[in-house]
């Protein structure tokens, strides 16, 4: 149990259909009631619609949870503390938006443009707060600089297939990785040590 006190009785809902963020929540003390993918929201919001990849990304957050919260169970909901969505991106170096690619040729064009470079990943959550029912947003920004070696490139454009613009820093990827600064969490999609600093602000201001 990582968490403090005041958050271990924390029951949360996920609105997403990942086990990596389930898991990590369950990891670091968090009760997650229920995932639950946000159903009928295709994630295809216009990006030149928004000023920076910064409120995409959040936008992108909030609306899986509106797409959650008019179709979820009420009593579920009524049990839980939190709902938590979250969506990731990476942002290249001449601000262009990436998400998860299509196959492994569209992996190996968004890794070349990072290679002796870097790219910028945001990780934008909503939270939803049950009992006050209002929304708190929070996000955390990383950036991820990559070796020179296009041949090592190449050879690791399969293992981003299921991650935002194809970098994913465990597993075999993390070889074109040259140094990271930033939450290493946040990277693989859950920026959960500023979701435990907010609740934990929240949860100290209610017990005043």
């Amino acid at each position: 149990m990582i968490l403090p006190p005041q958050l271990r009785n924390c029951k949360i809902i996920l609105a997403s259909s990942s086990e990596y963020r389930k898991q990590l929540l369950l990891e670091v003390g968090f009760t997650v009631l229920a995932k639950i993918e946000p159903a009928g929201f295709k994630e295809d919001l216009d990006k030149r619609a928004f000023a920076t990849p910064l409120e995409y990304a959040l936008e992108t957050s909030r609306q899986k949870t509106l797409h959650v919260l008019a179709s979820i169970d009420k009593d579920l909901l009524a049990a839980a503390d939190v709902l938590i969505s979250v969506d990731t991106i990476t942002v290249n170096k001449h601000g262009d938006i990436y998400e998860k690619p299509a196959d492994k040729a569209h992996a190996l064009q968004m890794l070349r443009a990072y290679t002796s470079s870097h790219c910028h990943v945001i990780s934008a959550a909503t939270l939803y707060i049950v009992k006050q029912k209002r929304t708190h947003q929070l996000s955390d920004v990383s950036e991820i600089h990559f070796t020179d070696d296009a041949e090592l490139v190449e050879a690791c454009a399969e293992h981003g297939l299921n991650s935002s613009g194809a970098v994913k820093i465990e597993g075999g990827t993390c070889i074109v990785v040259d140094r990271i600064n930033g939450n290493v969490e946040a990277i693989k999609g859950m920026p959960v040590t500023r979701i435990v600093k907010f609740l934990k602000s929240l949860y100290c201001l209610n017990s005043e």
